[in-house]
Parts: structure tokens; sequence; C-alpha cells
């Protein structure tokens, strides 16, 4: 199986080999899957479990990462201290809101931070450095921590 997005080339390419060429008498093993897999997992490609890629299941592809939503509960933050302003943003009265995306593991460890929309003025290397100190419980899945693709807004506010 592979995503609907995905469209197959056509191959206009003729069929080539020996007409005369014998065929093995039983199908190649898959591997150690089950549930009609190929590899280690039960009915997908890979470790995963379900018609996925990958270490993921139910239809994943890759590391399971969900999204919030379809019943994955969001992650709730714990401890969320304030970034710091740089001198250049207090200077200018610069205030604003700066959007980081990132993965929020199923242990509620950050990884793959990435700037979706920043503030400049060094506010969006600040924002990166404040969510490093946040803290999270992660999402769940019927009731088990999963990893989920999250965007995490930082404000920066002169009071």
């Amino acid at each position: 199986m592979v995503p609907p997005q995905i469209h197959l080339a056509q191959n206009a390419m003729p069929n080539l080999g020996l007409t005369t060429a014998v065929l093995p008498s039983r199908a190649p093993s898959k591997g150690a899957g089950s549930e009609g897999g190929i590899g280690s997992g039960a009915g997908g490609v890979g470790s995963g479990s379900g018609p996925g890629v990958g270490p993921g299941r139910d239809g994943g592809i890759g590391g399971a990462v969900f999204r919030v939503g379809g019943g994955v509960a969001a992650p709730r933050p714990i401890v969320t201290p304030d970034p710091a302003y740089t001198d250049q943003a207090r200077q200018a009265k610069y205030q604003g809101v700066c959007v980081l995306g990132l993965i929020l593991d199923a242990e509620g460890r950050l990884r793959d931070i990435r700037v979706v929309r920043g503030l400049g003025m060094g506010l969006d290397e600040k924002a990166v450095e404040a969510i490093r100190q946040w803290r999270f419980q992660p999402a769940t899945r019927d009731g088990q921590p999963v990893a989920v693709l999250i965007s995490v807004e930082v404000s920066f506010r002169l009071y």
C-alpha cells in the first residue's frame, strides 16, 4: 500500500525475459513478519504493524509520528519558562509571536525544532532556546504515549 497522494509512473517498456525460465516451485520468503507482511512486522513493510511502511502502525509511514486529533490527545505543557529578549528587540520595543514546529516524542522530549514563522532581531534563536527548556506531558493515543508533530507559539511581550 502507498499513500493516495503517491502516483506511480506508467511503464511503457516492453516485457523482456526468457520465456523458458523456470519459476520457483514455492513463493520466496517475505521475511520474519506475519499477516502477509514483508520484513519483521505484521501486515506491512518493515517492522511496523498494519498496512504501513517502516516502524509506523495503522497505515503510517516511518516512526509513528501522529497529529493531534482523531483519537490523539494533545500533549500538555508542564514547565514553560519565558524566552529572553535580545537587546536589539528591546531597544526597538519589538513584540510578536514566533511559531515553532517540532516533534514531541512519546517520552516528552523535543526534537526536530524548526522556525515556522519567525520574528527576526535574534528572537527566533531565543524562542528555540526557551522551548528547549519547556517540559511536556506526552500526547496519548488509546491511553498510550505517542510522538506528535505540533506547532508551538512563543510570545515576546514587553510589559
